[in-house]
């Protein structure tokens, strides 16, 4: 487990992007223990070709402990900067297009692809929703967002702490 600790990095809920961004950049290098950006990307994601979608999920249901948009735009930054990535490369995704963009989440605001695996409570969206066959996880059958399994190559899970009954 890798830690950053800085006490500018937040003020009671509001992100410190700048310092975000700093944190963040330290945790990927003494992760992959490379001195560069570039390199430690390529030792996370070995694979990573050129025209690969890397997807960064998220989580906003709960407004108290969202993920914050500071730091996923620090994440999708640094996939940019360091693995050469562009903005149609990356992908944050969650499970509602409407909960994403209420929490702050645009491709505007992102530089990069922002989806729902619905739009909404009732739009399944183009081409997304979820598998039709269940996958079996801990003794229990969950079907799985396409955007996991069709629409990107490496995954990046960014989740706040929470507790499902799997």
């Amino acid at each position: 487990m890798l830690e950053v600790s800085d006490t500018s990095l937040s003020s009671g809920a509001k992100v410190n992007a700048v310092a975000a961004a700093a944190g963040l950049r330290k945790l990927l290098l003494a992760l992959s223990g490379k001195v560069d950006l570039k390199a430690a990307w390529g030792a996370l994601m070995p694979g990573l070709q050129a025209g690969q979608v890397v997807g960064i999920k998220i989580n906003v249901l709960n407004r108290r402990v969202p993920t914050h948009p500071e730091v996923v735009k620090a994440l999708v930054d640094l996939l940019k900067e360091g693995a050469g990535l562009s903005s149609g490369q990356i992908l944050v995704w969650d499970r509602r297009l409407d909960e994403l963009t209420k929490a702050g989440f645009t491709a505007q605001s992102m530089g990069a692809m922002v989806e729902g695996t619905w739009d909404d409570t009732v739009a399944k969206g183009t081409g997304r929703g979820y598998e039709l066959s269940s996958t079996c996880i801990g003794g229990q059958n969950t079907h799985l967002s396409n955007i996991m399994t069709r629409r990107v190559d490496h995954l990046i899970n960014l989740a706040v702490m929470k507790r499902h009954d799997l």
